[in-house]
């Protein structure tokens, strides 16, 4: 049985992790706990998925700017997926996909693994959860809250960025802990991105204050927020192409989709009616257009012309990836309408 590492103390070796050497420390989710002065606790966590790495970069950098100083609350660092990291994928045979699997019950054993990882953390006096991943695609920094009450609303500010609301999946990490406190994702763009690094550093710098300091309620979002209704999922079996808006169609295949290459343009910015997204050549169902609850919204969002595939009704878009695994993994992208 698959079981978690934990450490009661931050280890010398966390602040030289990286992806090259990651497996010479750690061989399986890792819980990290350095107590402080005061009597409540900050989560911190990345490497849910292992081809991100600014979430590292960030708390790396955090936790050198703080330990030397007093008046801290606790920290408890969760480190996802070493092996995955360490490969620079997802994640890895056998894995589920680790953002996926926070729930009290399940037969994986990267369930069991959660559920290590919940015994431990629903015995501290937690004040605030931050989960920092990248995107595939190009997007712009935003942030993802599974609540919309007037704490995370205003924890979520700090990063100063569009937020999109999510309840589905319910089994994602910070929908989990927003059942105990205010609990927020970042999005920091690319893997690696210096800027989004810097964005997530400060945004946890500012936020540890505000929770300890119970201060998130003082804090006004001024962002837009949106809610995904839907996703634009891709079967396993489908074969896909991208291809340049100026190129001609050179495509004689009739089992193949191709979208054009530029759709990261869109993310989180309004897809008009009438714009054409790609092609279908054969059938329908080398696409999936899905509800949150499985329900078919094709003939809702799209229509095909010929074998055009049109927007019938504008949406907004977020997480385009050209990333064809993870389009298959999870989807290609997800359908957002605003809501604030």
């Amino acid at each position: 049985m698959k079981s978690v590492a934990f450490y009661d103390s931050i280890p010398d070796f966390f602040y030289e992790l990286n992806q090259e050497n990651v497996l010479d420390y750690l061989d399986e989710m890792s819980l990290f706990y350095q107590k402080g002065d005061l009597d409540k606790t900050v989560v911190l966590s990345t490497m849910l998925h292992g081809n991100e790495t600014s979430g590292l970069f960030a708390i790396q950098k955090f936790l050198k700017s703080i330990l030397p100083t007093s008046n801290q609350p606790s920290y408890m660092i969760l480190l996802g997926n070493p092996k995955a990291f360490h490969q620079n994928k997802r994640l890895v045979e056998n894995q589920l996909d680790r953002n996926r699997i926070w729930q009290l019950d399940g037969e994986h054993e990267d369930h069991e693994l959660s559920k290590q990882v919940i015994e431990k953390l629903i015995n501290f006096p937690l004040v605030c959860a931050i989960d920092i991943h990248n995107n595939t695609g190009k997007n712009p920094y935003f942030c993802c809250v599974n609540r919309l009450d007037k704490k995370t609303l205003g924890m979520a500010s700090l990063f100063e960025a569009d937020a999109l609301f999510f309840e589905n999946p319910s089994t994602a990490f910070t929908t989990f802990m927003g059942r105990f406190c205010p609990s927020v994702t970042l999005e920091c763009g690319m893997s690696g991105d210096a800027v989004g690094v810097e964005k997530a550093f400060k945004f946890i710098s500012s936020s540890v204050v505000k929770a300890v300091n119970e201060g998130f309620l003082e804090q006004k979002f001024t962002h837009s927020v949106f809610k995904s209704f839907g996703k634009f999922r891709i079967p396993e079996s489908t074969n896909i192409v991208f291809k340049k808006r100026e190129k001609p169609n050179i495509f004689k295949e009739t089992n193949l989709v191709w979208f054009f290459d530029d759709l990261e343009k869109f993310n989180l910015k309004l897809v008009p009616t009438g714009e054409k997204i790609g092609e279908i050549l054969g059938s329908k169902d080398q696409v999936r257009i899905e509800s949150e609850f499985s329900e078919d919204l094709f003939e809702e969002l799209f229509e095909l012309k010929g074998t055009e595939i049109i927007v019938k009704h504008e949406f907004y878009a977020a997480m385009v990836t050209k990333n064809v695994e993870v389009a298959k993994s999870d989807c290609f992208f997800y359908f957002l309408k605003k809501v604030l």
